[in-house]
């Protein structure tokens, strides 16, 4: 079991890459990681979740859980496949659970291998680095919360189910980062628009993936950052000629300005 929080020291010999959704590219992270130069004796990786599902090497994601470099949060696809089964309902756990098929091929020594691994990554994470505290949480910090630690002290109490289940699954807040034009309307607290009183206090920066970006944009929101540009969409396509007009990336940037892909 898991601490609800993981806090990771201020990196003093080298980067602390924070990546979106991997969806079992495995692959792709190692083609990408040496894109940027990632330098395993210094850097850290940090992932926003959804380590397993949907590409084509979620069963070798117990490799990157057990190196020394490699962090990551729960995702909503991570906490249904390890049997950290939280949400509100049945029907939402079946609906999760097709997902899941590439585990039948497995023997039942490398599933329980893999749940094991998965189940004890934190639900939130936060890092030091020079310019302040960086918080990672998969799909977002609910609205409601002034402040990253108000959030992080929430999550920490065990009947926080539903604010689990929030933090790996909402979208409320991502649309108004990048919305649709048109579609959308952005809501006031009082009398300051929510684009304006999105802050977080208490942190530099809190970084979440969940909510794909296919144009692959990052999507900000005053200190928020999503940082999911679907490169695992990409990457499972069997259709080579595709993958070739359009080479899958994953959204890599540094926690110091999530705001640059790297």
């Amino acid at each position: 079991m898991s601490q609800p929080l993981q806090t990771l020291p201020r990196n003093e010999r080298g980067r602390d890459l924070l990546v979106g959704d991997l969806h079992g590219s495995i692959t792709l992270l190692e083609a990408e990681l040496g894109r940027i130069g990632f330098d395993a004796s210094c850097d850290r990786v940090i992932a926003v979740g959804d380590l397993v599902d949907r590409g084509p090497d979620s069963a070798d994601v117990g490799y990157l859980l057990l190196q020394p470099w490699f962090y990551s949060v729960l995702g909503n696809h991570d906490v249904s496949f390890s049997a950290r089964v939280i949400v509100p309902s049945d029907q939402a756990r079946w609906e999760m659970a097709h997902f899941h098929r590439w585990a039948t091929s497995l023997d039942e020594d490398h599933v329980d291998h893999l749940r094991r691994l998965i189940a004890r990554l934190p639900w939130a994470l936060e890092v030091e680095t020079e310019v302040g505290l960086v918080g990672v949480v998969h799909a977002e910090v609910p609205m409601g919360f002034g402040s990253w630690r108000e959030f992080t002290e929430a999550l920490s109490d065990p009947s926080s189910t539903e604010l689990r289940w929030q933090a790996l699954t909402n979208r409320e807040l991502h649309w108004f980062a990048n919305p649709v034009e048109g579609a959308y309307s952005d809501p006031s607290e009082g009398d300051v628009p929510l684009s304006e009183s999105a802050h977080l206090d208490g942190v530099a920066h809190v970084v979440h993936g969940h909510s794909p970006a296919f144009d692959r944009r990052i999507y900000r929101l005053d200190n928020r950052y999503w940082i999911d540009c679907a490169g695992w969409e990409v990457a499972s396509r069997p259709d080579t000629a595709e993958q070739a007009e359009h080479p899958p990336r994953l959204a890599i940037v540094d926690a110091r300005d999530p705001g640059v892909a790297l």
